[in-house]
């Protein structure tokens, strides 16, 4: 019974950490204005909005008529126009434009991240573009080639790759999908577990050491995975600074309550391990002055 018990509050310390990732994903990915909450700290990063800005003129060059590419209105483009860009990011007027970006992009976020799409995760940075064009002061001819240029196209910036969403995009569905029965298993093995435990102070203790075992690790995966993303995003547009913050941004909910369930079960531990000596001090002291008549 008791070799069951403990490996039953095992298998449940390990689905913890599996049953906070699921509720994650369903909460700050695939529920809207989450996601968008989720984004938002990206706005008023400086080093990736320089980033989104170079990314978003260099697109806005390579969509120049052919009359005007490889002219100086490119170098015109890739300088002025976006210092113009990088200025107007840095500012508040930005955060709105960003939110209403990602609002938009959730929905391909979430089929992008559960495998129904294979490609990158990207947000449309149009709504931005726009209107600095419109209050930018530059010269006739080429602020109408700009804008014709401009107009109707999308302006995707590219926040992650599909190499960088490998491994997500394949535990996406199926977390998603088994929240509920994760949280379930966890909480059904461990009743289980403490139905059939001798000595349930010490259960407790192990539980809770289990789970906050299983919840570092947890955390000591995002790093290395953060680590892998950030690496990775050394080839892509935004480059490895930049993808590394969206990288940690995007799970910033995940790491937060993996921290709270690694000191809830830390905390229950160190009572429960308390309770359980003090239980066997009393238990020794009554087996010792108890004498035989």
């Amino acid at each position: 019974r008791r070799l069951g018990a403990g490996a039953m509050v095992v298998l449940a310390a390990l689905l913890v950490p599996l049953a906070v990732t699921a509720h994650w994903l369903r909460h700050s990915v695939a529920d809207t204005n989450r996601y968008v909450a989720t984004m938002a700290p990206l706005a008023p990063d400086r080093a990736f909005t320089d980033a989104l800005a170079a990314q978003v003129t260099a697109d806005l060059a390579a969509s120049l008529p052919g009359a005007a590419a490889g002219s100086a209105q490119v170098v015109f483009v890739r300088t002025t126009v976006r210092s113009l860009v990088a200025t107007t990011m840095a500012s508040p007027a930005f955060v709105p434009v960003w939110n209403a970006a990602n609002r938009a992009a959730q929905r391909e976020a979430v089929a992008v991240l559960s495998g129904r799409t294979g490609g990158p995760l990207v947000v449309d940075l149009a709504g931005i573009v726009h209107p600095v064009l419109a209050r930018a002061d530059l010269p006739a001819d080429l602020a109408q080639v700009l804008r014709s240029a401009a107009t109707g196209v999308r302006l995707p910036v590219v926040l992650l790759t599909a190499s960088q969403l490998g491994a997500a995009r394949r535990a996406f569905s199926d977390l998603v999908d088994l929240q509920w029965w994760l949280t379930g298993a966890a909480a059904a093995l461990f009743a289980a577990a403490l139905a059939l435990a001798p000595r349930r102070w010490w259960l407790l203790a192990g539980f809770g050491a289990a789970t906050a075992l299983s919840a570092a690790l947890a955390l000591v995966g995002l790093a290395v995975a953060r680590g892998a993303v950030a690496s990775r995003g050394a080839a892509s547009s935004l480059g490895r600074a930049a993808t590394g913050d969206v990288f940690s941004v995007l799970v910033w909910f995940l790491h937060a309550d993996l921290v709270i369930a690694l000191s809830m079960a830390a905390a229950l531990a160190v009572v429960a391990g308390a309770f359980a000596l003090r239980q066997g001090r009393r238990r020794r002291h009554h087996r010792f002055s108890v004498r035989p008549a």
